[in-house]
Protein backbone atom coordinates (compact mmCIF):
# COMPACT_ATOMS: atom_id res chain seq x y z
CA UNK A 1 0.00 0.00 0.00
CA UNK A 2 2.86 2.39 0.80
CA UNK A 3 4.68 1.71 -2.65
CA UNK A 4 0.94 2.88 -4.22
CA UNK A 5 1.19 5.80 -2.23
CA UNK A 6 4.64 6.44 -2.93
CA UNK A 7 4.36 5.83 -6.34
CA UNK A 8 2.12 8.63 -7.18
CA UNK A 9 2.71 12.15 -8.39
CA UNK A 10 1.31 14.47 -6.28
CA UNK A 11 -1.35 15.59 -8.31
CA UNK A 12 -3.18 12.17 -8.56
CA UNK A 13 -3.01 12.00 -5.01
CA UNK A 14 -4.62 14.89 -4.69
CA UNK A 15 -7.32 13.46 -6.97
CA UNK A 16 -7.24 10.49 -4.85
CA UNK A 17 -8.20 12.55 -1.92
CA UNK A 18 -10.53 15.15 -3.94
CA UNK A 19 -12.85 11.90 -5.16
CA UNK A 20 -12.75 10.63 -1.60
CA UNK A 21 -13.98 13.79 0.14
CA UNK A 22 -16.43 14.36 -2.33
CA UNK A 23 -18.11 10.78 -2.16
CA UNK A 24 -18.05 10.73 1.24
CA UNK A 25 -20.08 14.57 1.12
CA UNK A 26 -22.22 12.77 -0.93
CA UNK A 27 -23.43 9.46 0.23
CA UNK A 28 -23.84 11.35 3.58
CA UNK A 29 -25.93 14.09 2.61
CA UNK A 30 -28.25 11.95 -0.32
CA UNK A 31 -28.30 9.31 2.43
CA UNK A 32 -29.68 11.81 5.24
CA UNK A 33 -32.23 14.00 2.90
CA UNK A 34 -35.07 12.98 0.93
CA UNK A 35 -35.27 13.93 -2.48
CA UNK A 36 -38.25 16.75 -2.37
CA UNK A 37 -39.27 18.17 1.42
CA UNK A 38 -42.47 20.39 1.81
CA UNK A 39 -41.50 23.56 2.52
CA UNK A 40 -42.24 23.61 6.07
CA UNK A 41 -39.63 20.62 6.50
CA UNK A 42 -36.78 22.40 5.35
CA UNK A 43 -36.00 24.01 8.77
CA UNK A 44 -36.18 21.02 10.87
CA UNK A 45 -33.55 20.46 13.68
CA UNK A 46 -32.87 16.70 11.41
CA UNK A 47 -32.37 18.99 8.30
CA UNK A 48 -29.85 21.88 9.85
CA UNK A 49 -27.68 18.98 11.23
CA UNK A 50 -27.46 17.46 8.08
CA UNK A 51 -26.15 20.15 6.06
CA UNK A 52 -23.55 21.41 8.76
CA UNK A 53 -22.10 18.20 9.27
CA UNK A 54 -21.81 18.70 5.19
CA UNK A 55 -20.11 21.64 5.61
CA UNK A 56 -17.89 20.01 8.85
CA UNK A 57 -17.19 17.24 6.34
CA UNK A 58 -16.39 20.10 3.76
CA UNK A 59 -13.84 21.96 5.66
CA UNK A 60 -12.09 18.76 7.03
CA UNK A 61 -11.56 17.56 3.50
CA UNK A 62 -10.15 20.59 2.22
CA UNK A 63 -7.88 20.17 5.20
CA UNK A 64 -6.65 16.96 3.76
CA UNK A 65 -6.42 18.08 0.14
CA UNK A 66 -4.35 20.88 1.68
CA UNK A 67 -2.40 18.62 3.21
CA UNK A 68 -1.75 16.12 0.07
CA UNK A 69 -0.98 18.83 -2.01
CA UNK A 70 2.04 20.11 0.23
CA UNK A 71 3.35 17.16 1.31
CA UNK A 72 7.03 16.89 0.41
CA UNK A 73 6.87 13.73 -0.94
CA UNK A 74 6.78 13.38 -4.47
CA UNK A 75 7.27 16.97 -5.18
CA UNK A 76 7.67 17.26 -9.05
CA UNK A 77 7.18 20.10 -11.38
CA UNK A 78 4.43 20.18 -13.71
CA UNK A 79 5.09 19.56 -17.36
CA UNK A 80 3.15 19.41 -20.29
CA UNK A 81 1.34 15.81 -19.53
CA UNK A 82 0.10 17.12 -16.41
CA UNK A 83 -1.21 20.18 -18.51
CA UNK A 84 -2.63 17.99 -21.09
CA UNK A 85 -4.23 15.35 -18.18
CA UNK A 86 -6.15 18.12 -16.28
CA UNK A 87 -7.77 19.84 -19.62
CA UNK A 88 -8.69 15.76 -20.95
CA UNK A 89 -10.43 15.84 -16.88
CA UNK A 90 -11.88 19.28 -17.32
CA UNK A 91 -13.28 18.15 -20.59
CA UNK A 92 -14.78 14.85 -19.01
CA UNK A 93 -16.40 16.57 -16.32
CA UNK A 94 -17.81 19.48 -18.44
CA UNK A 95 -19.10 16.62 -20.77
CA UNK A 96 -21.14 15.04 -17.80
CA UNK A 97 -22.26 18.03 -16.40
CA UNK A 98 -24.10 19.11 -19.77
CA UNK A 99 -25.59 15.79 -20.19
CA UNK A 100 -26.79 15.30 -17.05
CA UNK A 101 -28.47 19.26 -17.25
CA UNK A 102 -29.63 17.73 -21.22
CA UNK A 103 -31.63 15.14 -19.39
CA UNK A 104 -32.88 17.43 -16.38
CA UNK A 105 -33.97 19.89 -19.29
CA UNK A 106 -35.54 16.96 -20.81
CA UNK A 107 -37.36 15.36 -17.99
CA UNK A 108 -38.77 18.92 -16.91
CA UNK A 109 -39.66 19.69 -20.49
CA UNK A 110 -41.71 16.27 -21.15
CA UNK A 111 -42.89 15.97 -17.37
CA UNK A 112 -44.54 19.60 -18.65
CA UNK A 113 -45.97 17.98 -21.72
CA UNK A 114 -47.36 15.37 -20.06
CA UNK A 115 -49.29 17.77 -17.96
CA UNK A 116 -50.49 19.80 -20.32
CA UNK A 117 -51.97 16.63 -22.33
CA UNK A 118 -53.63 14.84 -19.26
CA UNK A 119 -56.82 15.23 -18.29
CA UNK A 120 -57.42 17.87 -15.05
CA UNK A 121 -58.63 15.72 -13.03
CA UNK A 122 -55.21 12.84 -13.41
CA UNK A 123 -52.58 15.94 -13.41
CA UNK A 124 -52.24 15.94 -9.55
CA UNK A 125 -51.22 12.28 -10.05
CA UNK A 126 -48.36 13.18 -11.90
CA UNK A 127 -45.60 13.81 -9.42
CA UNK A 128 -43.53 16.94 -9.05
CA UNK A 129 -39.90 17.20 -7.82
CA UNK A 130 -40.50 20.84 -6.22
CA UNK A 131 -37.89 23.52 -5.44
CA UNK A 132 -35.72 21.01 -2.90
CA UNK A 133 -36.00 18.18 -5.27
CA UNK A 134 -34.75 20.14 -8.35
CA UNK A 135 -32.27 22.02 -6.10
CA UNK A 136 -30.63 18.23 -5.25
CA UNK A 137 -30.89 16.88 -8.41
CA UNK A 138 -28.81 20.41 -9.69
CA UNK A 139 -26.33 19.75 -6.52
CA UNK A 140 -26.06 15.88 -7.17
CA UNK A 141 -24.86 16.63 -11.14
CA UNK A 142 -22.44 19.20 -9.60
CA UNK A 143 -20.88 16.37 -7.62
CA UNK A 144 -21.26 13.69 -10.60
CA UNK A 145 -19.54 16.18 -12.52
CA UNK A 146 -16.43 17.03 -10.62
CA UNK A 147 -16.24 13.29 -9.51
CA UNK A 148 -16.24 12.43 -13.04
CA UNK A 149 -13.38 15.12 -13.56
CA UNK A 150 -10.81 13.42 -10.49
CA UNK A 151 -11.86 9.77 -11.65
CA UNK A 152 -10.82 10.55 -14.72
CA UNK A 153 -7.45 12.06 -13.92
CA UNK A 154 -6.19 9.38 -11.73
CA UNK A 155 -7.03 7.54 -15.16
CA UNK A 156 -5.20 8.88 -16.62
CA UNK A 157 -2.00 9.26 -14.55
CA UNK A 158 -2.71 5.13 -14.16
CA UNK A 159 -2.94 5.37 -18.09
CA UNK A 160 0.74 7.59 -17.92
CA UNK A 161 -0.96 10.13 -20.92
Amino acid sequence: MKEFYLGMVKNERVAWVSAFVISAIAVYYFGNVPISLEGSDLYTRAMRRTVMTCFGLMVVGEILITIVSRSRSGVTEEDERDDRIADRATKVAYRTMIGFLVLLVGRVVFHQGIQAKVEPQYADRIQTLGELGMANLLLGILILSALSGHIAKIIYYRRGY
